[in-house]
């Protein structure tokens, strides 16, 4: 196989990797902090308001990052850096004319949400604040969008460095000297997200994009502007539809227990973590099967999905073993209290395996320009969420929240893995089962070990011992891959 699509997915998924190490260990030190200094039901009430921001945030997107990435690489590819340009100002405008709109909204209805829904008055400060967010996080997304496209994942880094270092930076001054509570937590996301959009028009933009040489002809334009919209419309169906089924179980708990949704939260914050490590793949995924699928090369792309999913399965299932053999050591590190929510950890650390595998192959439609099957598979992960976390919340509380999530990427990864094969891409079983059959052994061995004897270290020892040996014996990855993935993303490898 061809090393070149696979040093572009290698060399982006790490800098994505990076991102998400760096930015989520700062995310997950930011709640640490928030967890000794802000009360659980202060906390629980602004990760509602988060979890609104965020679904609004993609509601307001129209679905425009997906396409800015496809559109803009490809364009790049094809020597015409004009049009790639071009892409990025269309969309941004059209985005923050709809994310206006979603901000406005938000801020008419705040009372009613706050009141009709969660009967707590104090909610609606915290969820005008989150509107006067929106439009920011949009442009973030855009972005970001725009340096995948590019093929400068590293801007990524920074722009998100950004706002996690501004976030923790901010918050012990707002919630300790200030006694601003869950109202500081707000104003310390603002602080970053407006922080980030500056950087990113004045700084990395003008680094990350091609040079233009001329503008683009005007009868190109209009075509390029209805293919932008028919191409993320479906994206913008299952964006919408995918967001708001994983906030869903955020929403629903709030109106039983605040508390629950900021112990909840905390589990889904580190599975996040550990969907972004596995899944940060799909990302780099995506412009590199467009550009191998406008330039004809597209007889590669199954053995390029293949391989790219047993190595990021291999590289991360060792994160997904510490949150399924330690999740209450791992909660505790923030609060004891928070060590309640143990169970549903483990829970959404499974559902990471089959989230990351779904992504990737979402994104591969993505990139084939097949988005109609892409948001198909999404909308019908979405509606198996959504029944199953309303059907099992109020009898299961934060583990029904997590079962919900789990039925969904379920769902999501075998409806991806159809509508490829409809498409003549195929996943080699082998690509999966062998990772899967690591991480099975692995786990088994150090839950066996730390029932039994108690020791962390111990437990810890044999898990690493036993993952190495069987990822070299199964050949999950092997060394001269491992030393590929080393070597890829700081330029070393030679063609």
């Amino acid at each position: 196989m061809d090393r070149k699509p696979l040093e572009k997915v290698v060399s982006g998924s790490v800098y994505l990797s990076l991102d998400l190490i760096l930015t989520s260990g700062l995310g997950a030190l930011f709640w640490f902090v928030v967890a000794k200094i802000v009360p659980p039901d202060e906390v629980g009430m602004a990760s509602t308001a988060i979890s609104f921001l965020t679904t609004l945030n993609v509601l307001a997107s129209l679905g425009l990052p997906v396409a800015i990435s496809k559109y803009v690489s490809e364009y790049n590819a094809q020597g015409k850096p004009e049009l790639s340009r071009f892409v990025l100002k269309f969309s941004s405008k059209l985005g923050l004319g709809v994310g206006l709109l979603a901000s406005a909204s938000l801020l008419a209805l705040s009372g009613q949400i706050s009141l009709l829904i969660y009967g707590l008055p104090k909610l609606q400060p915290l969820m005008m604040l989150a509107a006067f967010l929106i439009p920011f996080q949009l442009l973030s997304s855009f972005y970001n969008s725009c340096y995948q496209g590019c093929q400068a994942m590293q801007f990524c880094l920074i722009g998100d460095m950004i706002v996690a270092a501004s976030k923790l930076a901010a918050v012990p001054f707002l919630v300790i000297y200030l006694g601003l509570m869950s109202y500081g937590i707000l104003l310390a996301f603002a602080l970053g997200s407006m922080l980030a959009s500056f950087a990113g028009y004045f700084l990395l933009l003008p680094r990350g994009m091609p040079k233009s040489q001329g503008k683009a002809a005007s009868q190109d334009l209009g075509g390029i502007r209805k293919g932008l919209l028919a191409f993320s419309f479906p994206n913008y169906v299952a964006s919408v539809a995918g967001t708001f089924s994983l906030h869903f179980g955020l929403m629903l708990l709030g109106i039983y227990s605040m508390a629950s949704v900021a112990y909840y939260n905390l589990a889904y914050l580190i599975s996040t973590i550990l969907m972004g490590i596995t899944g940060s793949v799909a990302s780099a995924l995506l412009p590199t099967v467009s550009e191998q699928w406008a330039t004809g090369a597209r007889a590669a792309i199954s053995k390029l999905f293949s391989t790219v999913i047993r190595l990021s399965l291999a590289v991360s299932s060792p994160f997904l073993l510490g949150a399924l053999i330690f999740p209450a050591e791992l909660l505790s590190l923030i609060s004891k209290p928070y060590a309640a929510a143990s169970m549903p950890l483990q829970i959404l650390a499974v559902s990471v395996f089959f989230g990351a595998l779904g992504l990737s192959a979402i994104s591969v439609l993505n990139g084939i320009g097949n988005a109609r099957s892409a948001m198909a598979a999404t909308l019908l992960s979405s509606l198996g969420t959504v029944a199953a976390t309303l059907a099992l919340v109020p009898v299961l509380g934060m583990i029904g929240a997590a079962l919900g999530i789990l039925a969904g990427y379920v769902i999501r990864f075998s409806a991806g893995i159809l509508f490829l094969r409809r498409e003549g891409i195929g996943l080699e079983r082998e690509s999966v089962f062998r990772p899967l059959f690591c991480t099975i052994l692995s786990f088994a061995t150090g839950f066996l070990l730390y029932e039994t004897l108690g020791n962390f270290y111990i437990a810890f020892a044999a898990v690493a011992l036993v993952y190495l040996v069987s990822a070299r014996f199964v050949r999950a990855i092997s060394l001269e891959e491992a030393l590929f993935l080393i070597k890829t993303p700081l330029g070393k490898n030679k063609n």
